[in-house]
Order: structure tokens, then C-alpha cells, then sequence
């Protein structure tokens, strides 16, 4: 009865390691996913270029991770309103975008914008450290 009931424990143990390794595997975005996380990390972008912006106004923070100079003030004011922007789409026809369906939301106004702007970000911004 011992016997059993360990072989079960054991059993059950390696199923749910087993069925962990499969879900952590990881497996290629879909469409809508691909357009979620481009809309996650152009937020991320322009929050980022809005802390700089913060960061050169108060005289704070650290020169590795919010440069003083490059981009400049107006670059990152820029991508700044992109983001304000964003927002203002109709939210059905930016869920509708992120589904993949017919909509009005012009990717190429606000959001591309963003991606493009290829904003460096170093290792150290609590946003790096955490999705490390």
C-alpha cells in the first residue's frame, strides 16, 4: 500500500515537471501577439524617452542610463507625443488591429514611430533588470 501510494506521488511528481518543461518551452508569437508586444514596447520606448526627458530637467539620474545629451530634448518630445497619441484610437479598432481584423488604427502614425526610434536602454533600467 506504501509502495502505491509513493509510485503515485512519484508519478504525478514527474507529470508536473514534465507538463512545466512543456509550457516553459517557448513557442513562436502569433499574429495578435506580435502586435501586442509591439504596442508594449513602444510604451516602453516612449516612457523610457519621457524619464530621460525628466531626468535632464531635474538633473538626476544616473549619465549611463539617461544620457545627457543624445537624442535630443526635441527627439524624445517627439516620442513622447507618439505615445500621447496612441491612446486616442478608437480602443475597438486598436483591438481589432491587434487581432488582425480590418481597422482604422494606422500602425505607421504613432507606433512605428516608437519602434523605430531605436532608443537605447541600458541593462541597468529597472525595465531591462526586470525582464531579464
Amino acid at each position: 500500500m506504501l509502495k502505491t501510494f509513493l509510485c503515485t506521488i512519484l508519478c504525478l511528481f514527474l507529470i508536473g515537471i514534465s507538463d512545466r518543461q512543456e509550457a516553459s518551452t517557448p513557442k513562436p508569437p502569433s499574429g495578435s501577439e506580435k502586435r501586442l508586444e509591439q504596442l508594449v514596447e513602444a510604451n516602453i520606448i516612449a516612457v523610457h524617452a519621457f524619464q530621460i526627458l525628466l531626468a535632464r530637467k531635474e538633473g538626476h539620474g544616473d549619465a549611463a542610463c539617461y544620457p545627457k545629451e543624445t537624442p535630443s530634448d526635441s527627439d524624445l518630445q517627439q516620442l513622447d507625443t507618439h505615445q500621447q497619441s496612441l491612446p486616442a484610437a478608437p480602443p475597438q479598432d486598436m483591438k481589432n488591429w491587434v487581432a488582425g481584423s480590418p481597422s482604422k488604427f494606422d500602425p505607421s502614425k504613432d507606433l512605428q514611430p516608437l519602434l523605430e526610434s531605436h532608443l537605447s536602454m541600458s541593462a541597468n533600467l529597472p525595465v531591462n533588470v526586470f525582464t531579464s
